[in-house]
């Protein structure tokens, strides 16, 4: 994904709402994107993980117990949804895990 792109999938974020678009193309110069397939595990429940993810395309299901006879969807995200800002801040565990609804692109 191209810088331009980058920052073109967080200008349309809650994340960048209040961002001139200077500083929009700063902070895209400093993300990573990363591209799901359906059903891929971003994040699992349990695990410690620094990481604030946007949703640039595609849905994550935010998933209590994923993969038991528990299972438990919390939440779907939709593009712009930024995600994981509880575990970035503080570094706690995951309370639930991050799974690609369909082919998802974050940054």
């Amino acid at each position: 994904m191209t810088a331009t792109a980058k920052a073109l999938g967080l200008s349309t974020s809650k994340l960048a709402v209040e961002l001139s678009e200077a500083q929009c193309q700063a902070l895209a110069a400093s993300m990573t994107a990363r591209q799901l397939q359906s059903g891929e595990v971003l994040v699992q429940e349990g695990d410690t993980d620094d990481h604030l993810y946007v949703v640039v395309s595609g849905s994550l299901g935010i998933i209590k117990s994923h993969g038991t006879d528990a299972e438990v969807t919390l939440n779907l995200t939709r593009p712009g949804d930024v995600v994981g800002e509880l575990s970035f801040l503080d570094g706690a565990q995951r309370y639930a895990s991050l799974v690609a609804m369909n082919d998802t692109q974050v940054l």
